[in-house]
């Protein structure tokens, strides 16, 4: 939280900088991290008034960082990961106590969110090819030609003697 004493010296430094910030100004950064949409977020609190430049806001926004106030907090992908594998363990031991109580209904529910909880698991972080269970996709070669006696895909052309003693071939009268 931040008091009023905390933003009039907030302000008071960046006078000393030669940037002039007003209370609103503040109050238009916290209404930024509690509003989706900005534009409403300066209706209320400059009104009829102008908004300030970017520089200003910004340099506001620096000083006003330690309030929490226009923090943003990124977690990671390998915090996100830890979440969601510590979510099913969780959700196993939710389920199991449930199995062995005879609670049917929130045995179901706990399977479905460790089930949804996998799925993601192996959309976003490929845990699949990192067990090294990678699938593996066989392609047949290409073949050059087809051949003219048997119509069947070949690499080089056989002779017709060698297709007709492969295949079993008889030579048609002519």
């Amino acid at each position: 939280m931040i008091s009023y004493n905390d933003i009039k010296d907030i302000i008071n430094s960046l006078k000393t900088e030669g940037i002039e910030a007003r209370v609103r100004d503040v109050a238009y950064l916290v209404m930024c991290d509690s509003f989706v949409d900005k534009a409403l977020a300066a209706k209320v609190a400059y009104q009829e008034d102008d908004k300030p430049s970017n520089k200003v806001l910004s340099m506001l926004a620096e000083k006003l960082k330690p309030f929490g106030i226009g923090a943003i907090t990124t977690i990671s992908k390998d915090e996100n990961r830890e979440a969601l594998l510590k979510e099913i363990s969780e959700m196993k031991q939710i389920a199991d106590d449930a199995k062995t109580s005879g609670d049917s209904d929130t045995f179901i529910k706990a399977s479905k969110v460790v089930l949804d909880a996998r799925v993601k698991l192996n959309d976003k972080f490929n845990i699949e090819e990192e067990e090294g269970q990678k699938r593996i996709i066989v392609v047949p070669q290409k073949h050059d030609i087809i051949c003219k006696w048997t119509s069947r895909e070949c690499s080089a052309m056989p002779s017709k003697e060698a297709c007709m003693k492969y295949y079993n071939l008889i030579d048609a009268e002519k």
